[in-house]
């Protein structure tokens, strides 16, 4: 690329960056005559936020081979969710992977089994800030890499 090029490619960059700001920065008629920032900060001090917090969690497999011998490991994905102390949480679980898999969710005493094919609702309220494990009781052999996701409840 020429040095004009590269200069030319500079001075777009830079009317870009100008004209992005002026849009944010200043009044735009058709948004009554309020900036960006104005009108995202209005919509966002009128949105009220439900207390019930839904998630979609999977089962997966993995298969690999390590010096020839094949390798299977089964999670819970996504592995880690994060929750509101007081939230009212709703966990769908998918079986997509696995003929089944029972299940227990540690400190709320819920045991339940995920078959494939099929979803698995279970719901709690989240009391108690900490770390609680969705353990899969299927897959917990000592040979086998333990099928878990954690759910975190954080103080509100």
């Amino acid at each position: 690329m020429t040095t004009r090029s590269k200069q030319w490619l500079y001075l777009l960059f830079a009317f870009t960056c100008v004209l992005l700001g002026m849009c944010i920065l200043l009044p735009i008629p058709w948004l009554g005559g309020e900036t960006v920032m104005e009108q995202m900060t209005e919509e966002a001090s009128t949105t009220s936020l439900d207390d019930q917090q839904e998630y979609h969690l999977t089962t997966v497999e993995y298969t690999t081979y390590i010096d020839e011998k094949k390798v299977e490991v089964y999670r819970f994905e996504p592995g880690t969710i994060v929750v509101n102390q007081g939230d009212e949480v709703v966990l769908r679980l998918h079986g997509i992977h696995g003929k089944q898999h029972e299940f227990t969710l540690e400190h709320y005493n819920i045991d339940g089994t995920v078959t494939k094919g099929k979803e698995t609702t279970i719901s709690f309220t989240a009391d108690t800030p900490g770390t609680f494990r969705l353990t899969c009781h299927t897959h917990t052999s000592a040979n086998q890499i333990p099928m878990v996701s954690y759910i975190t409840v954080v103080k509100k």
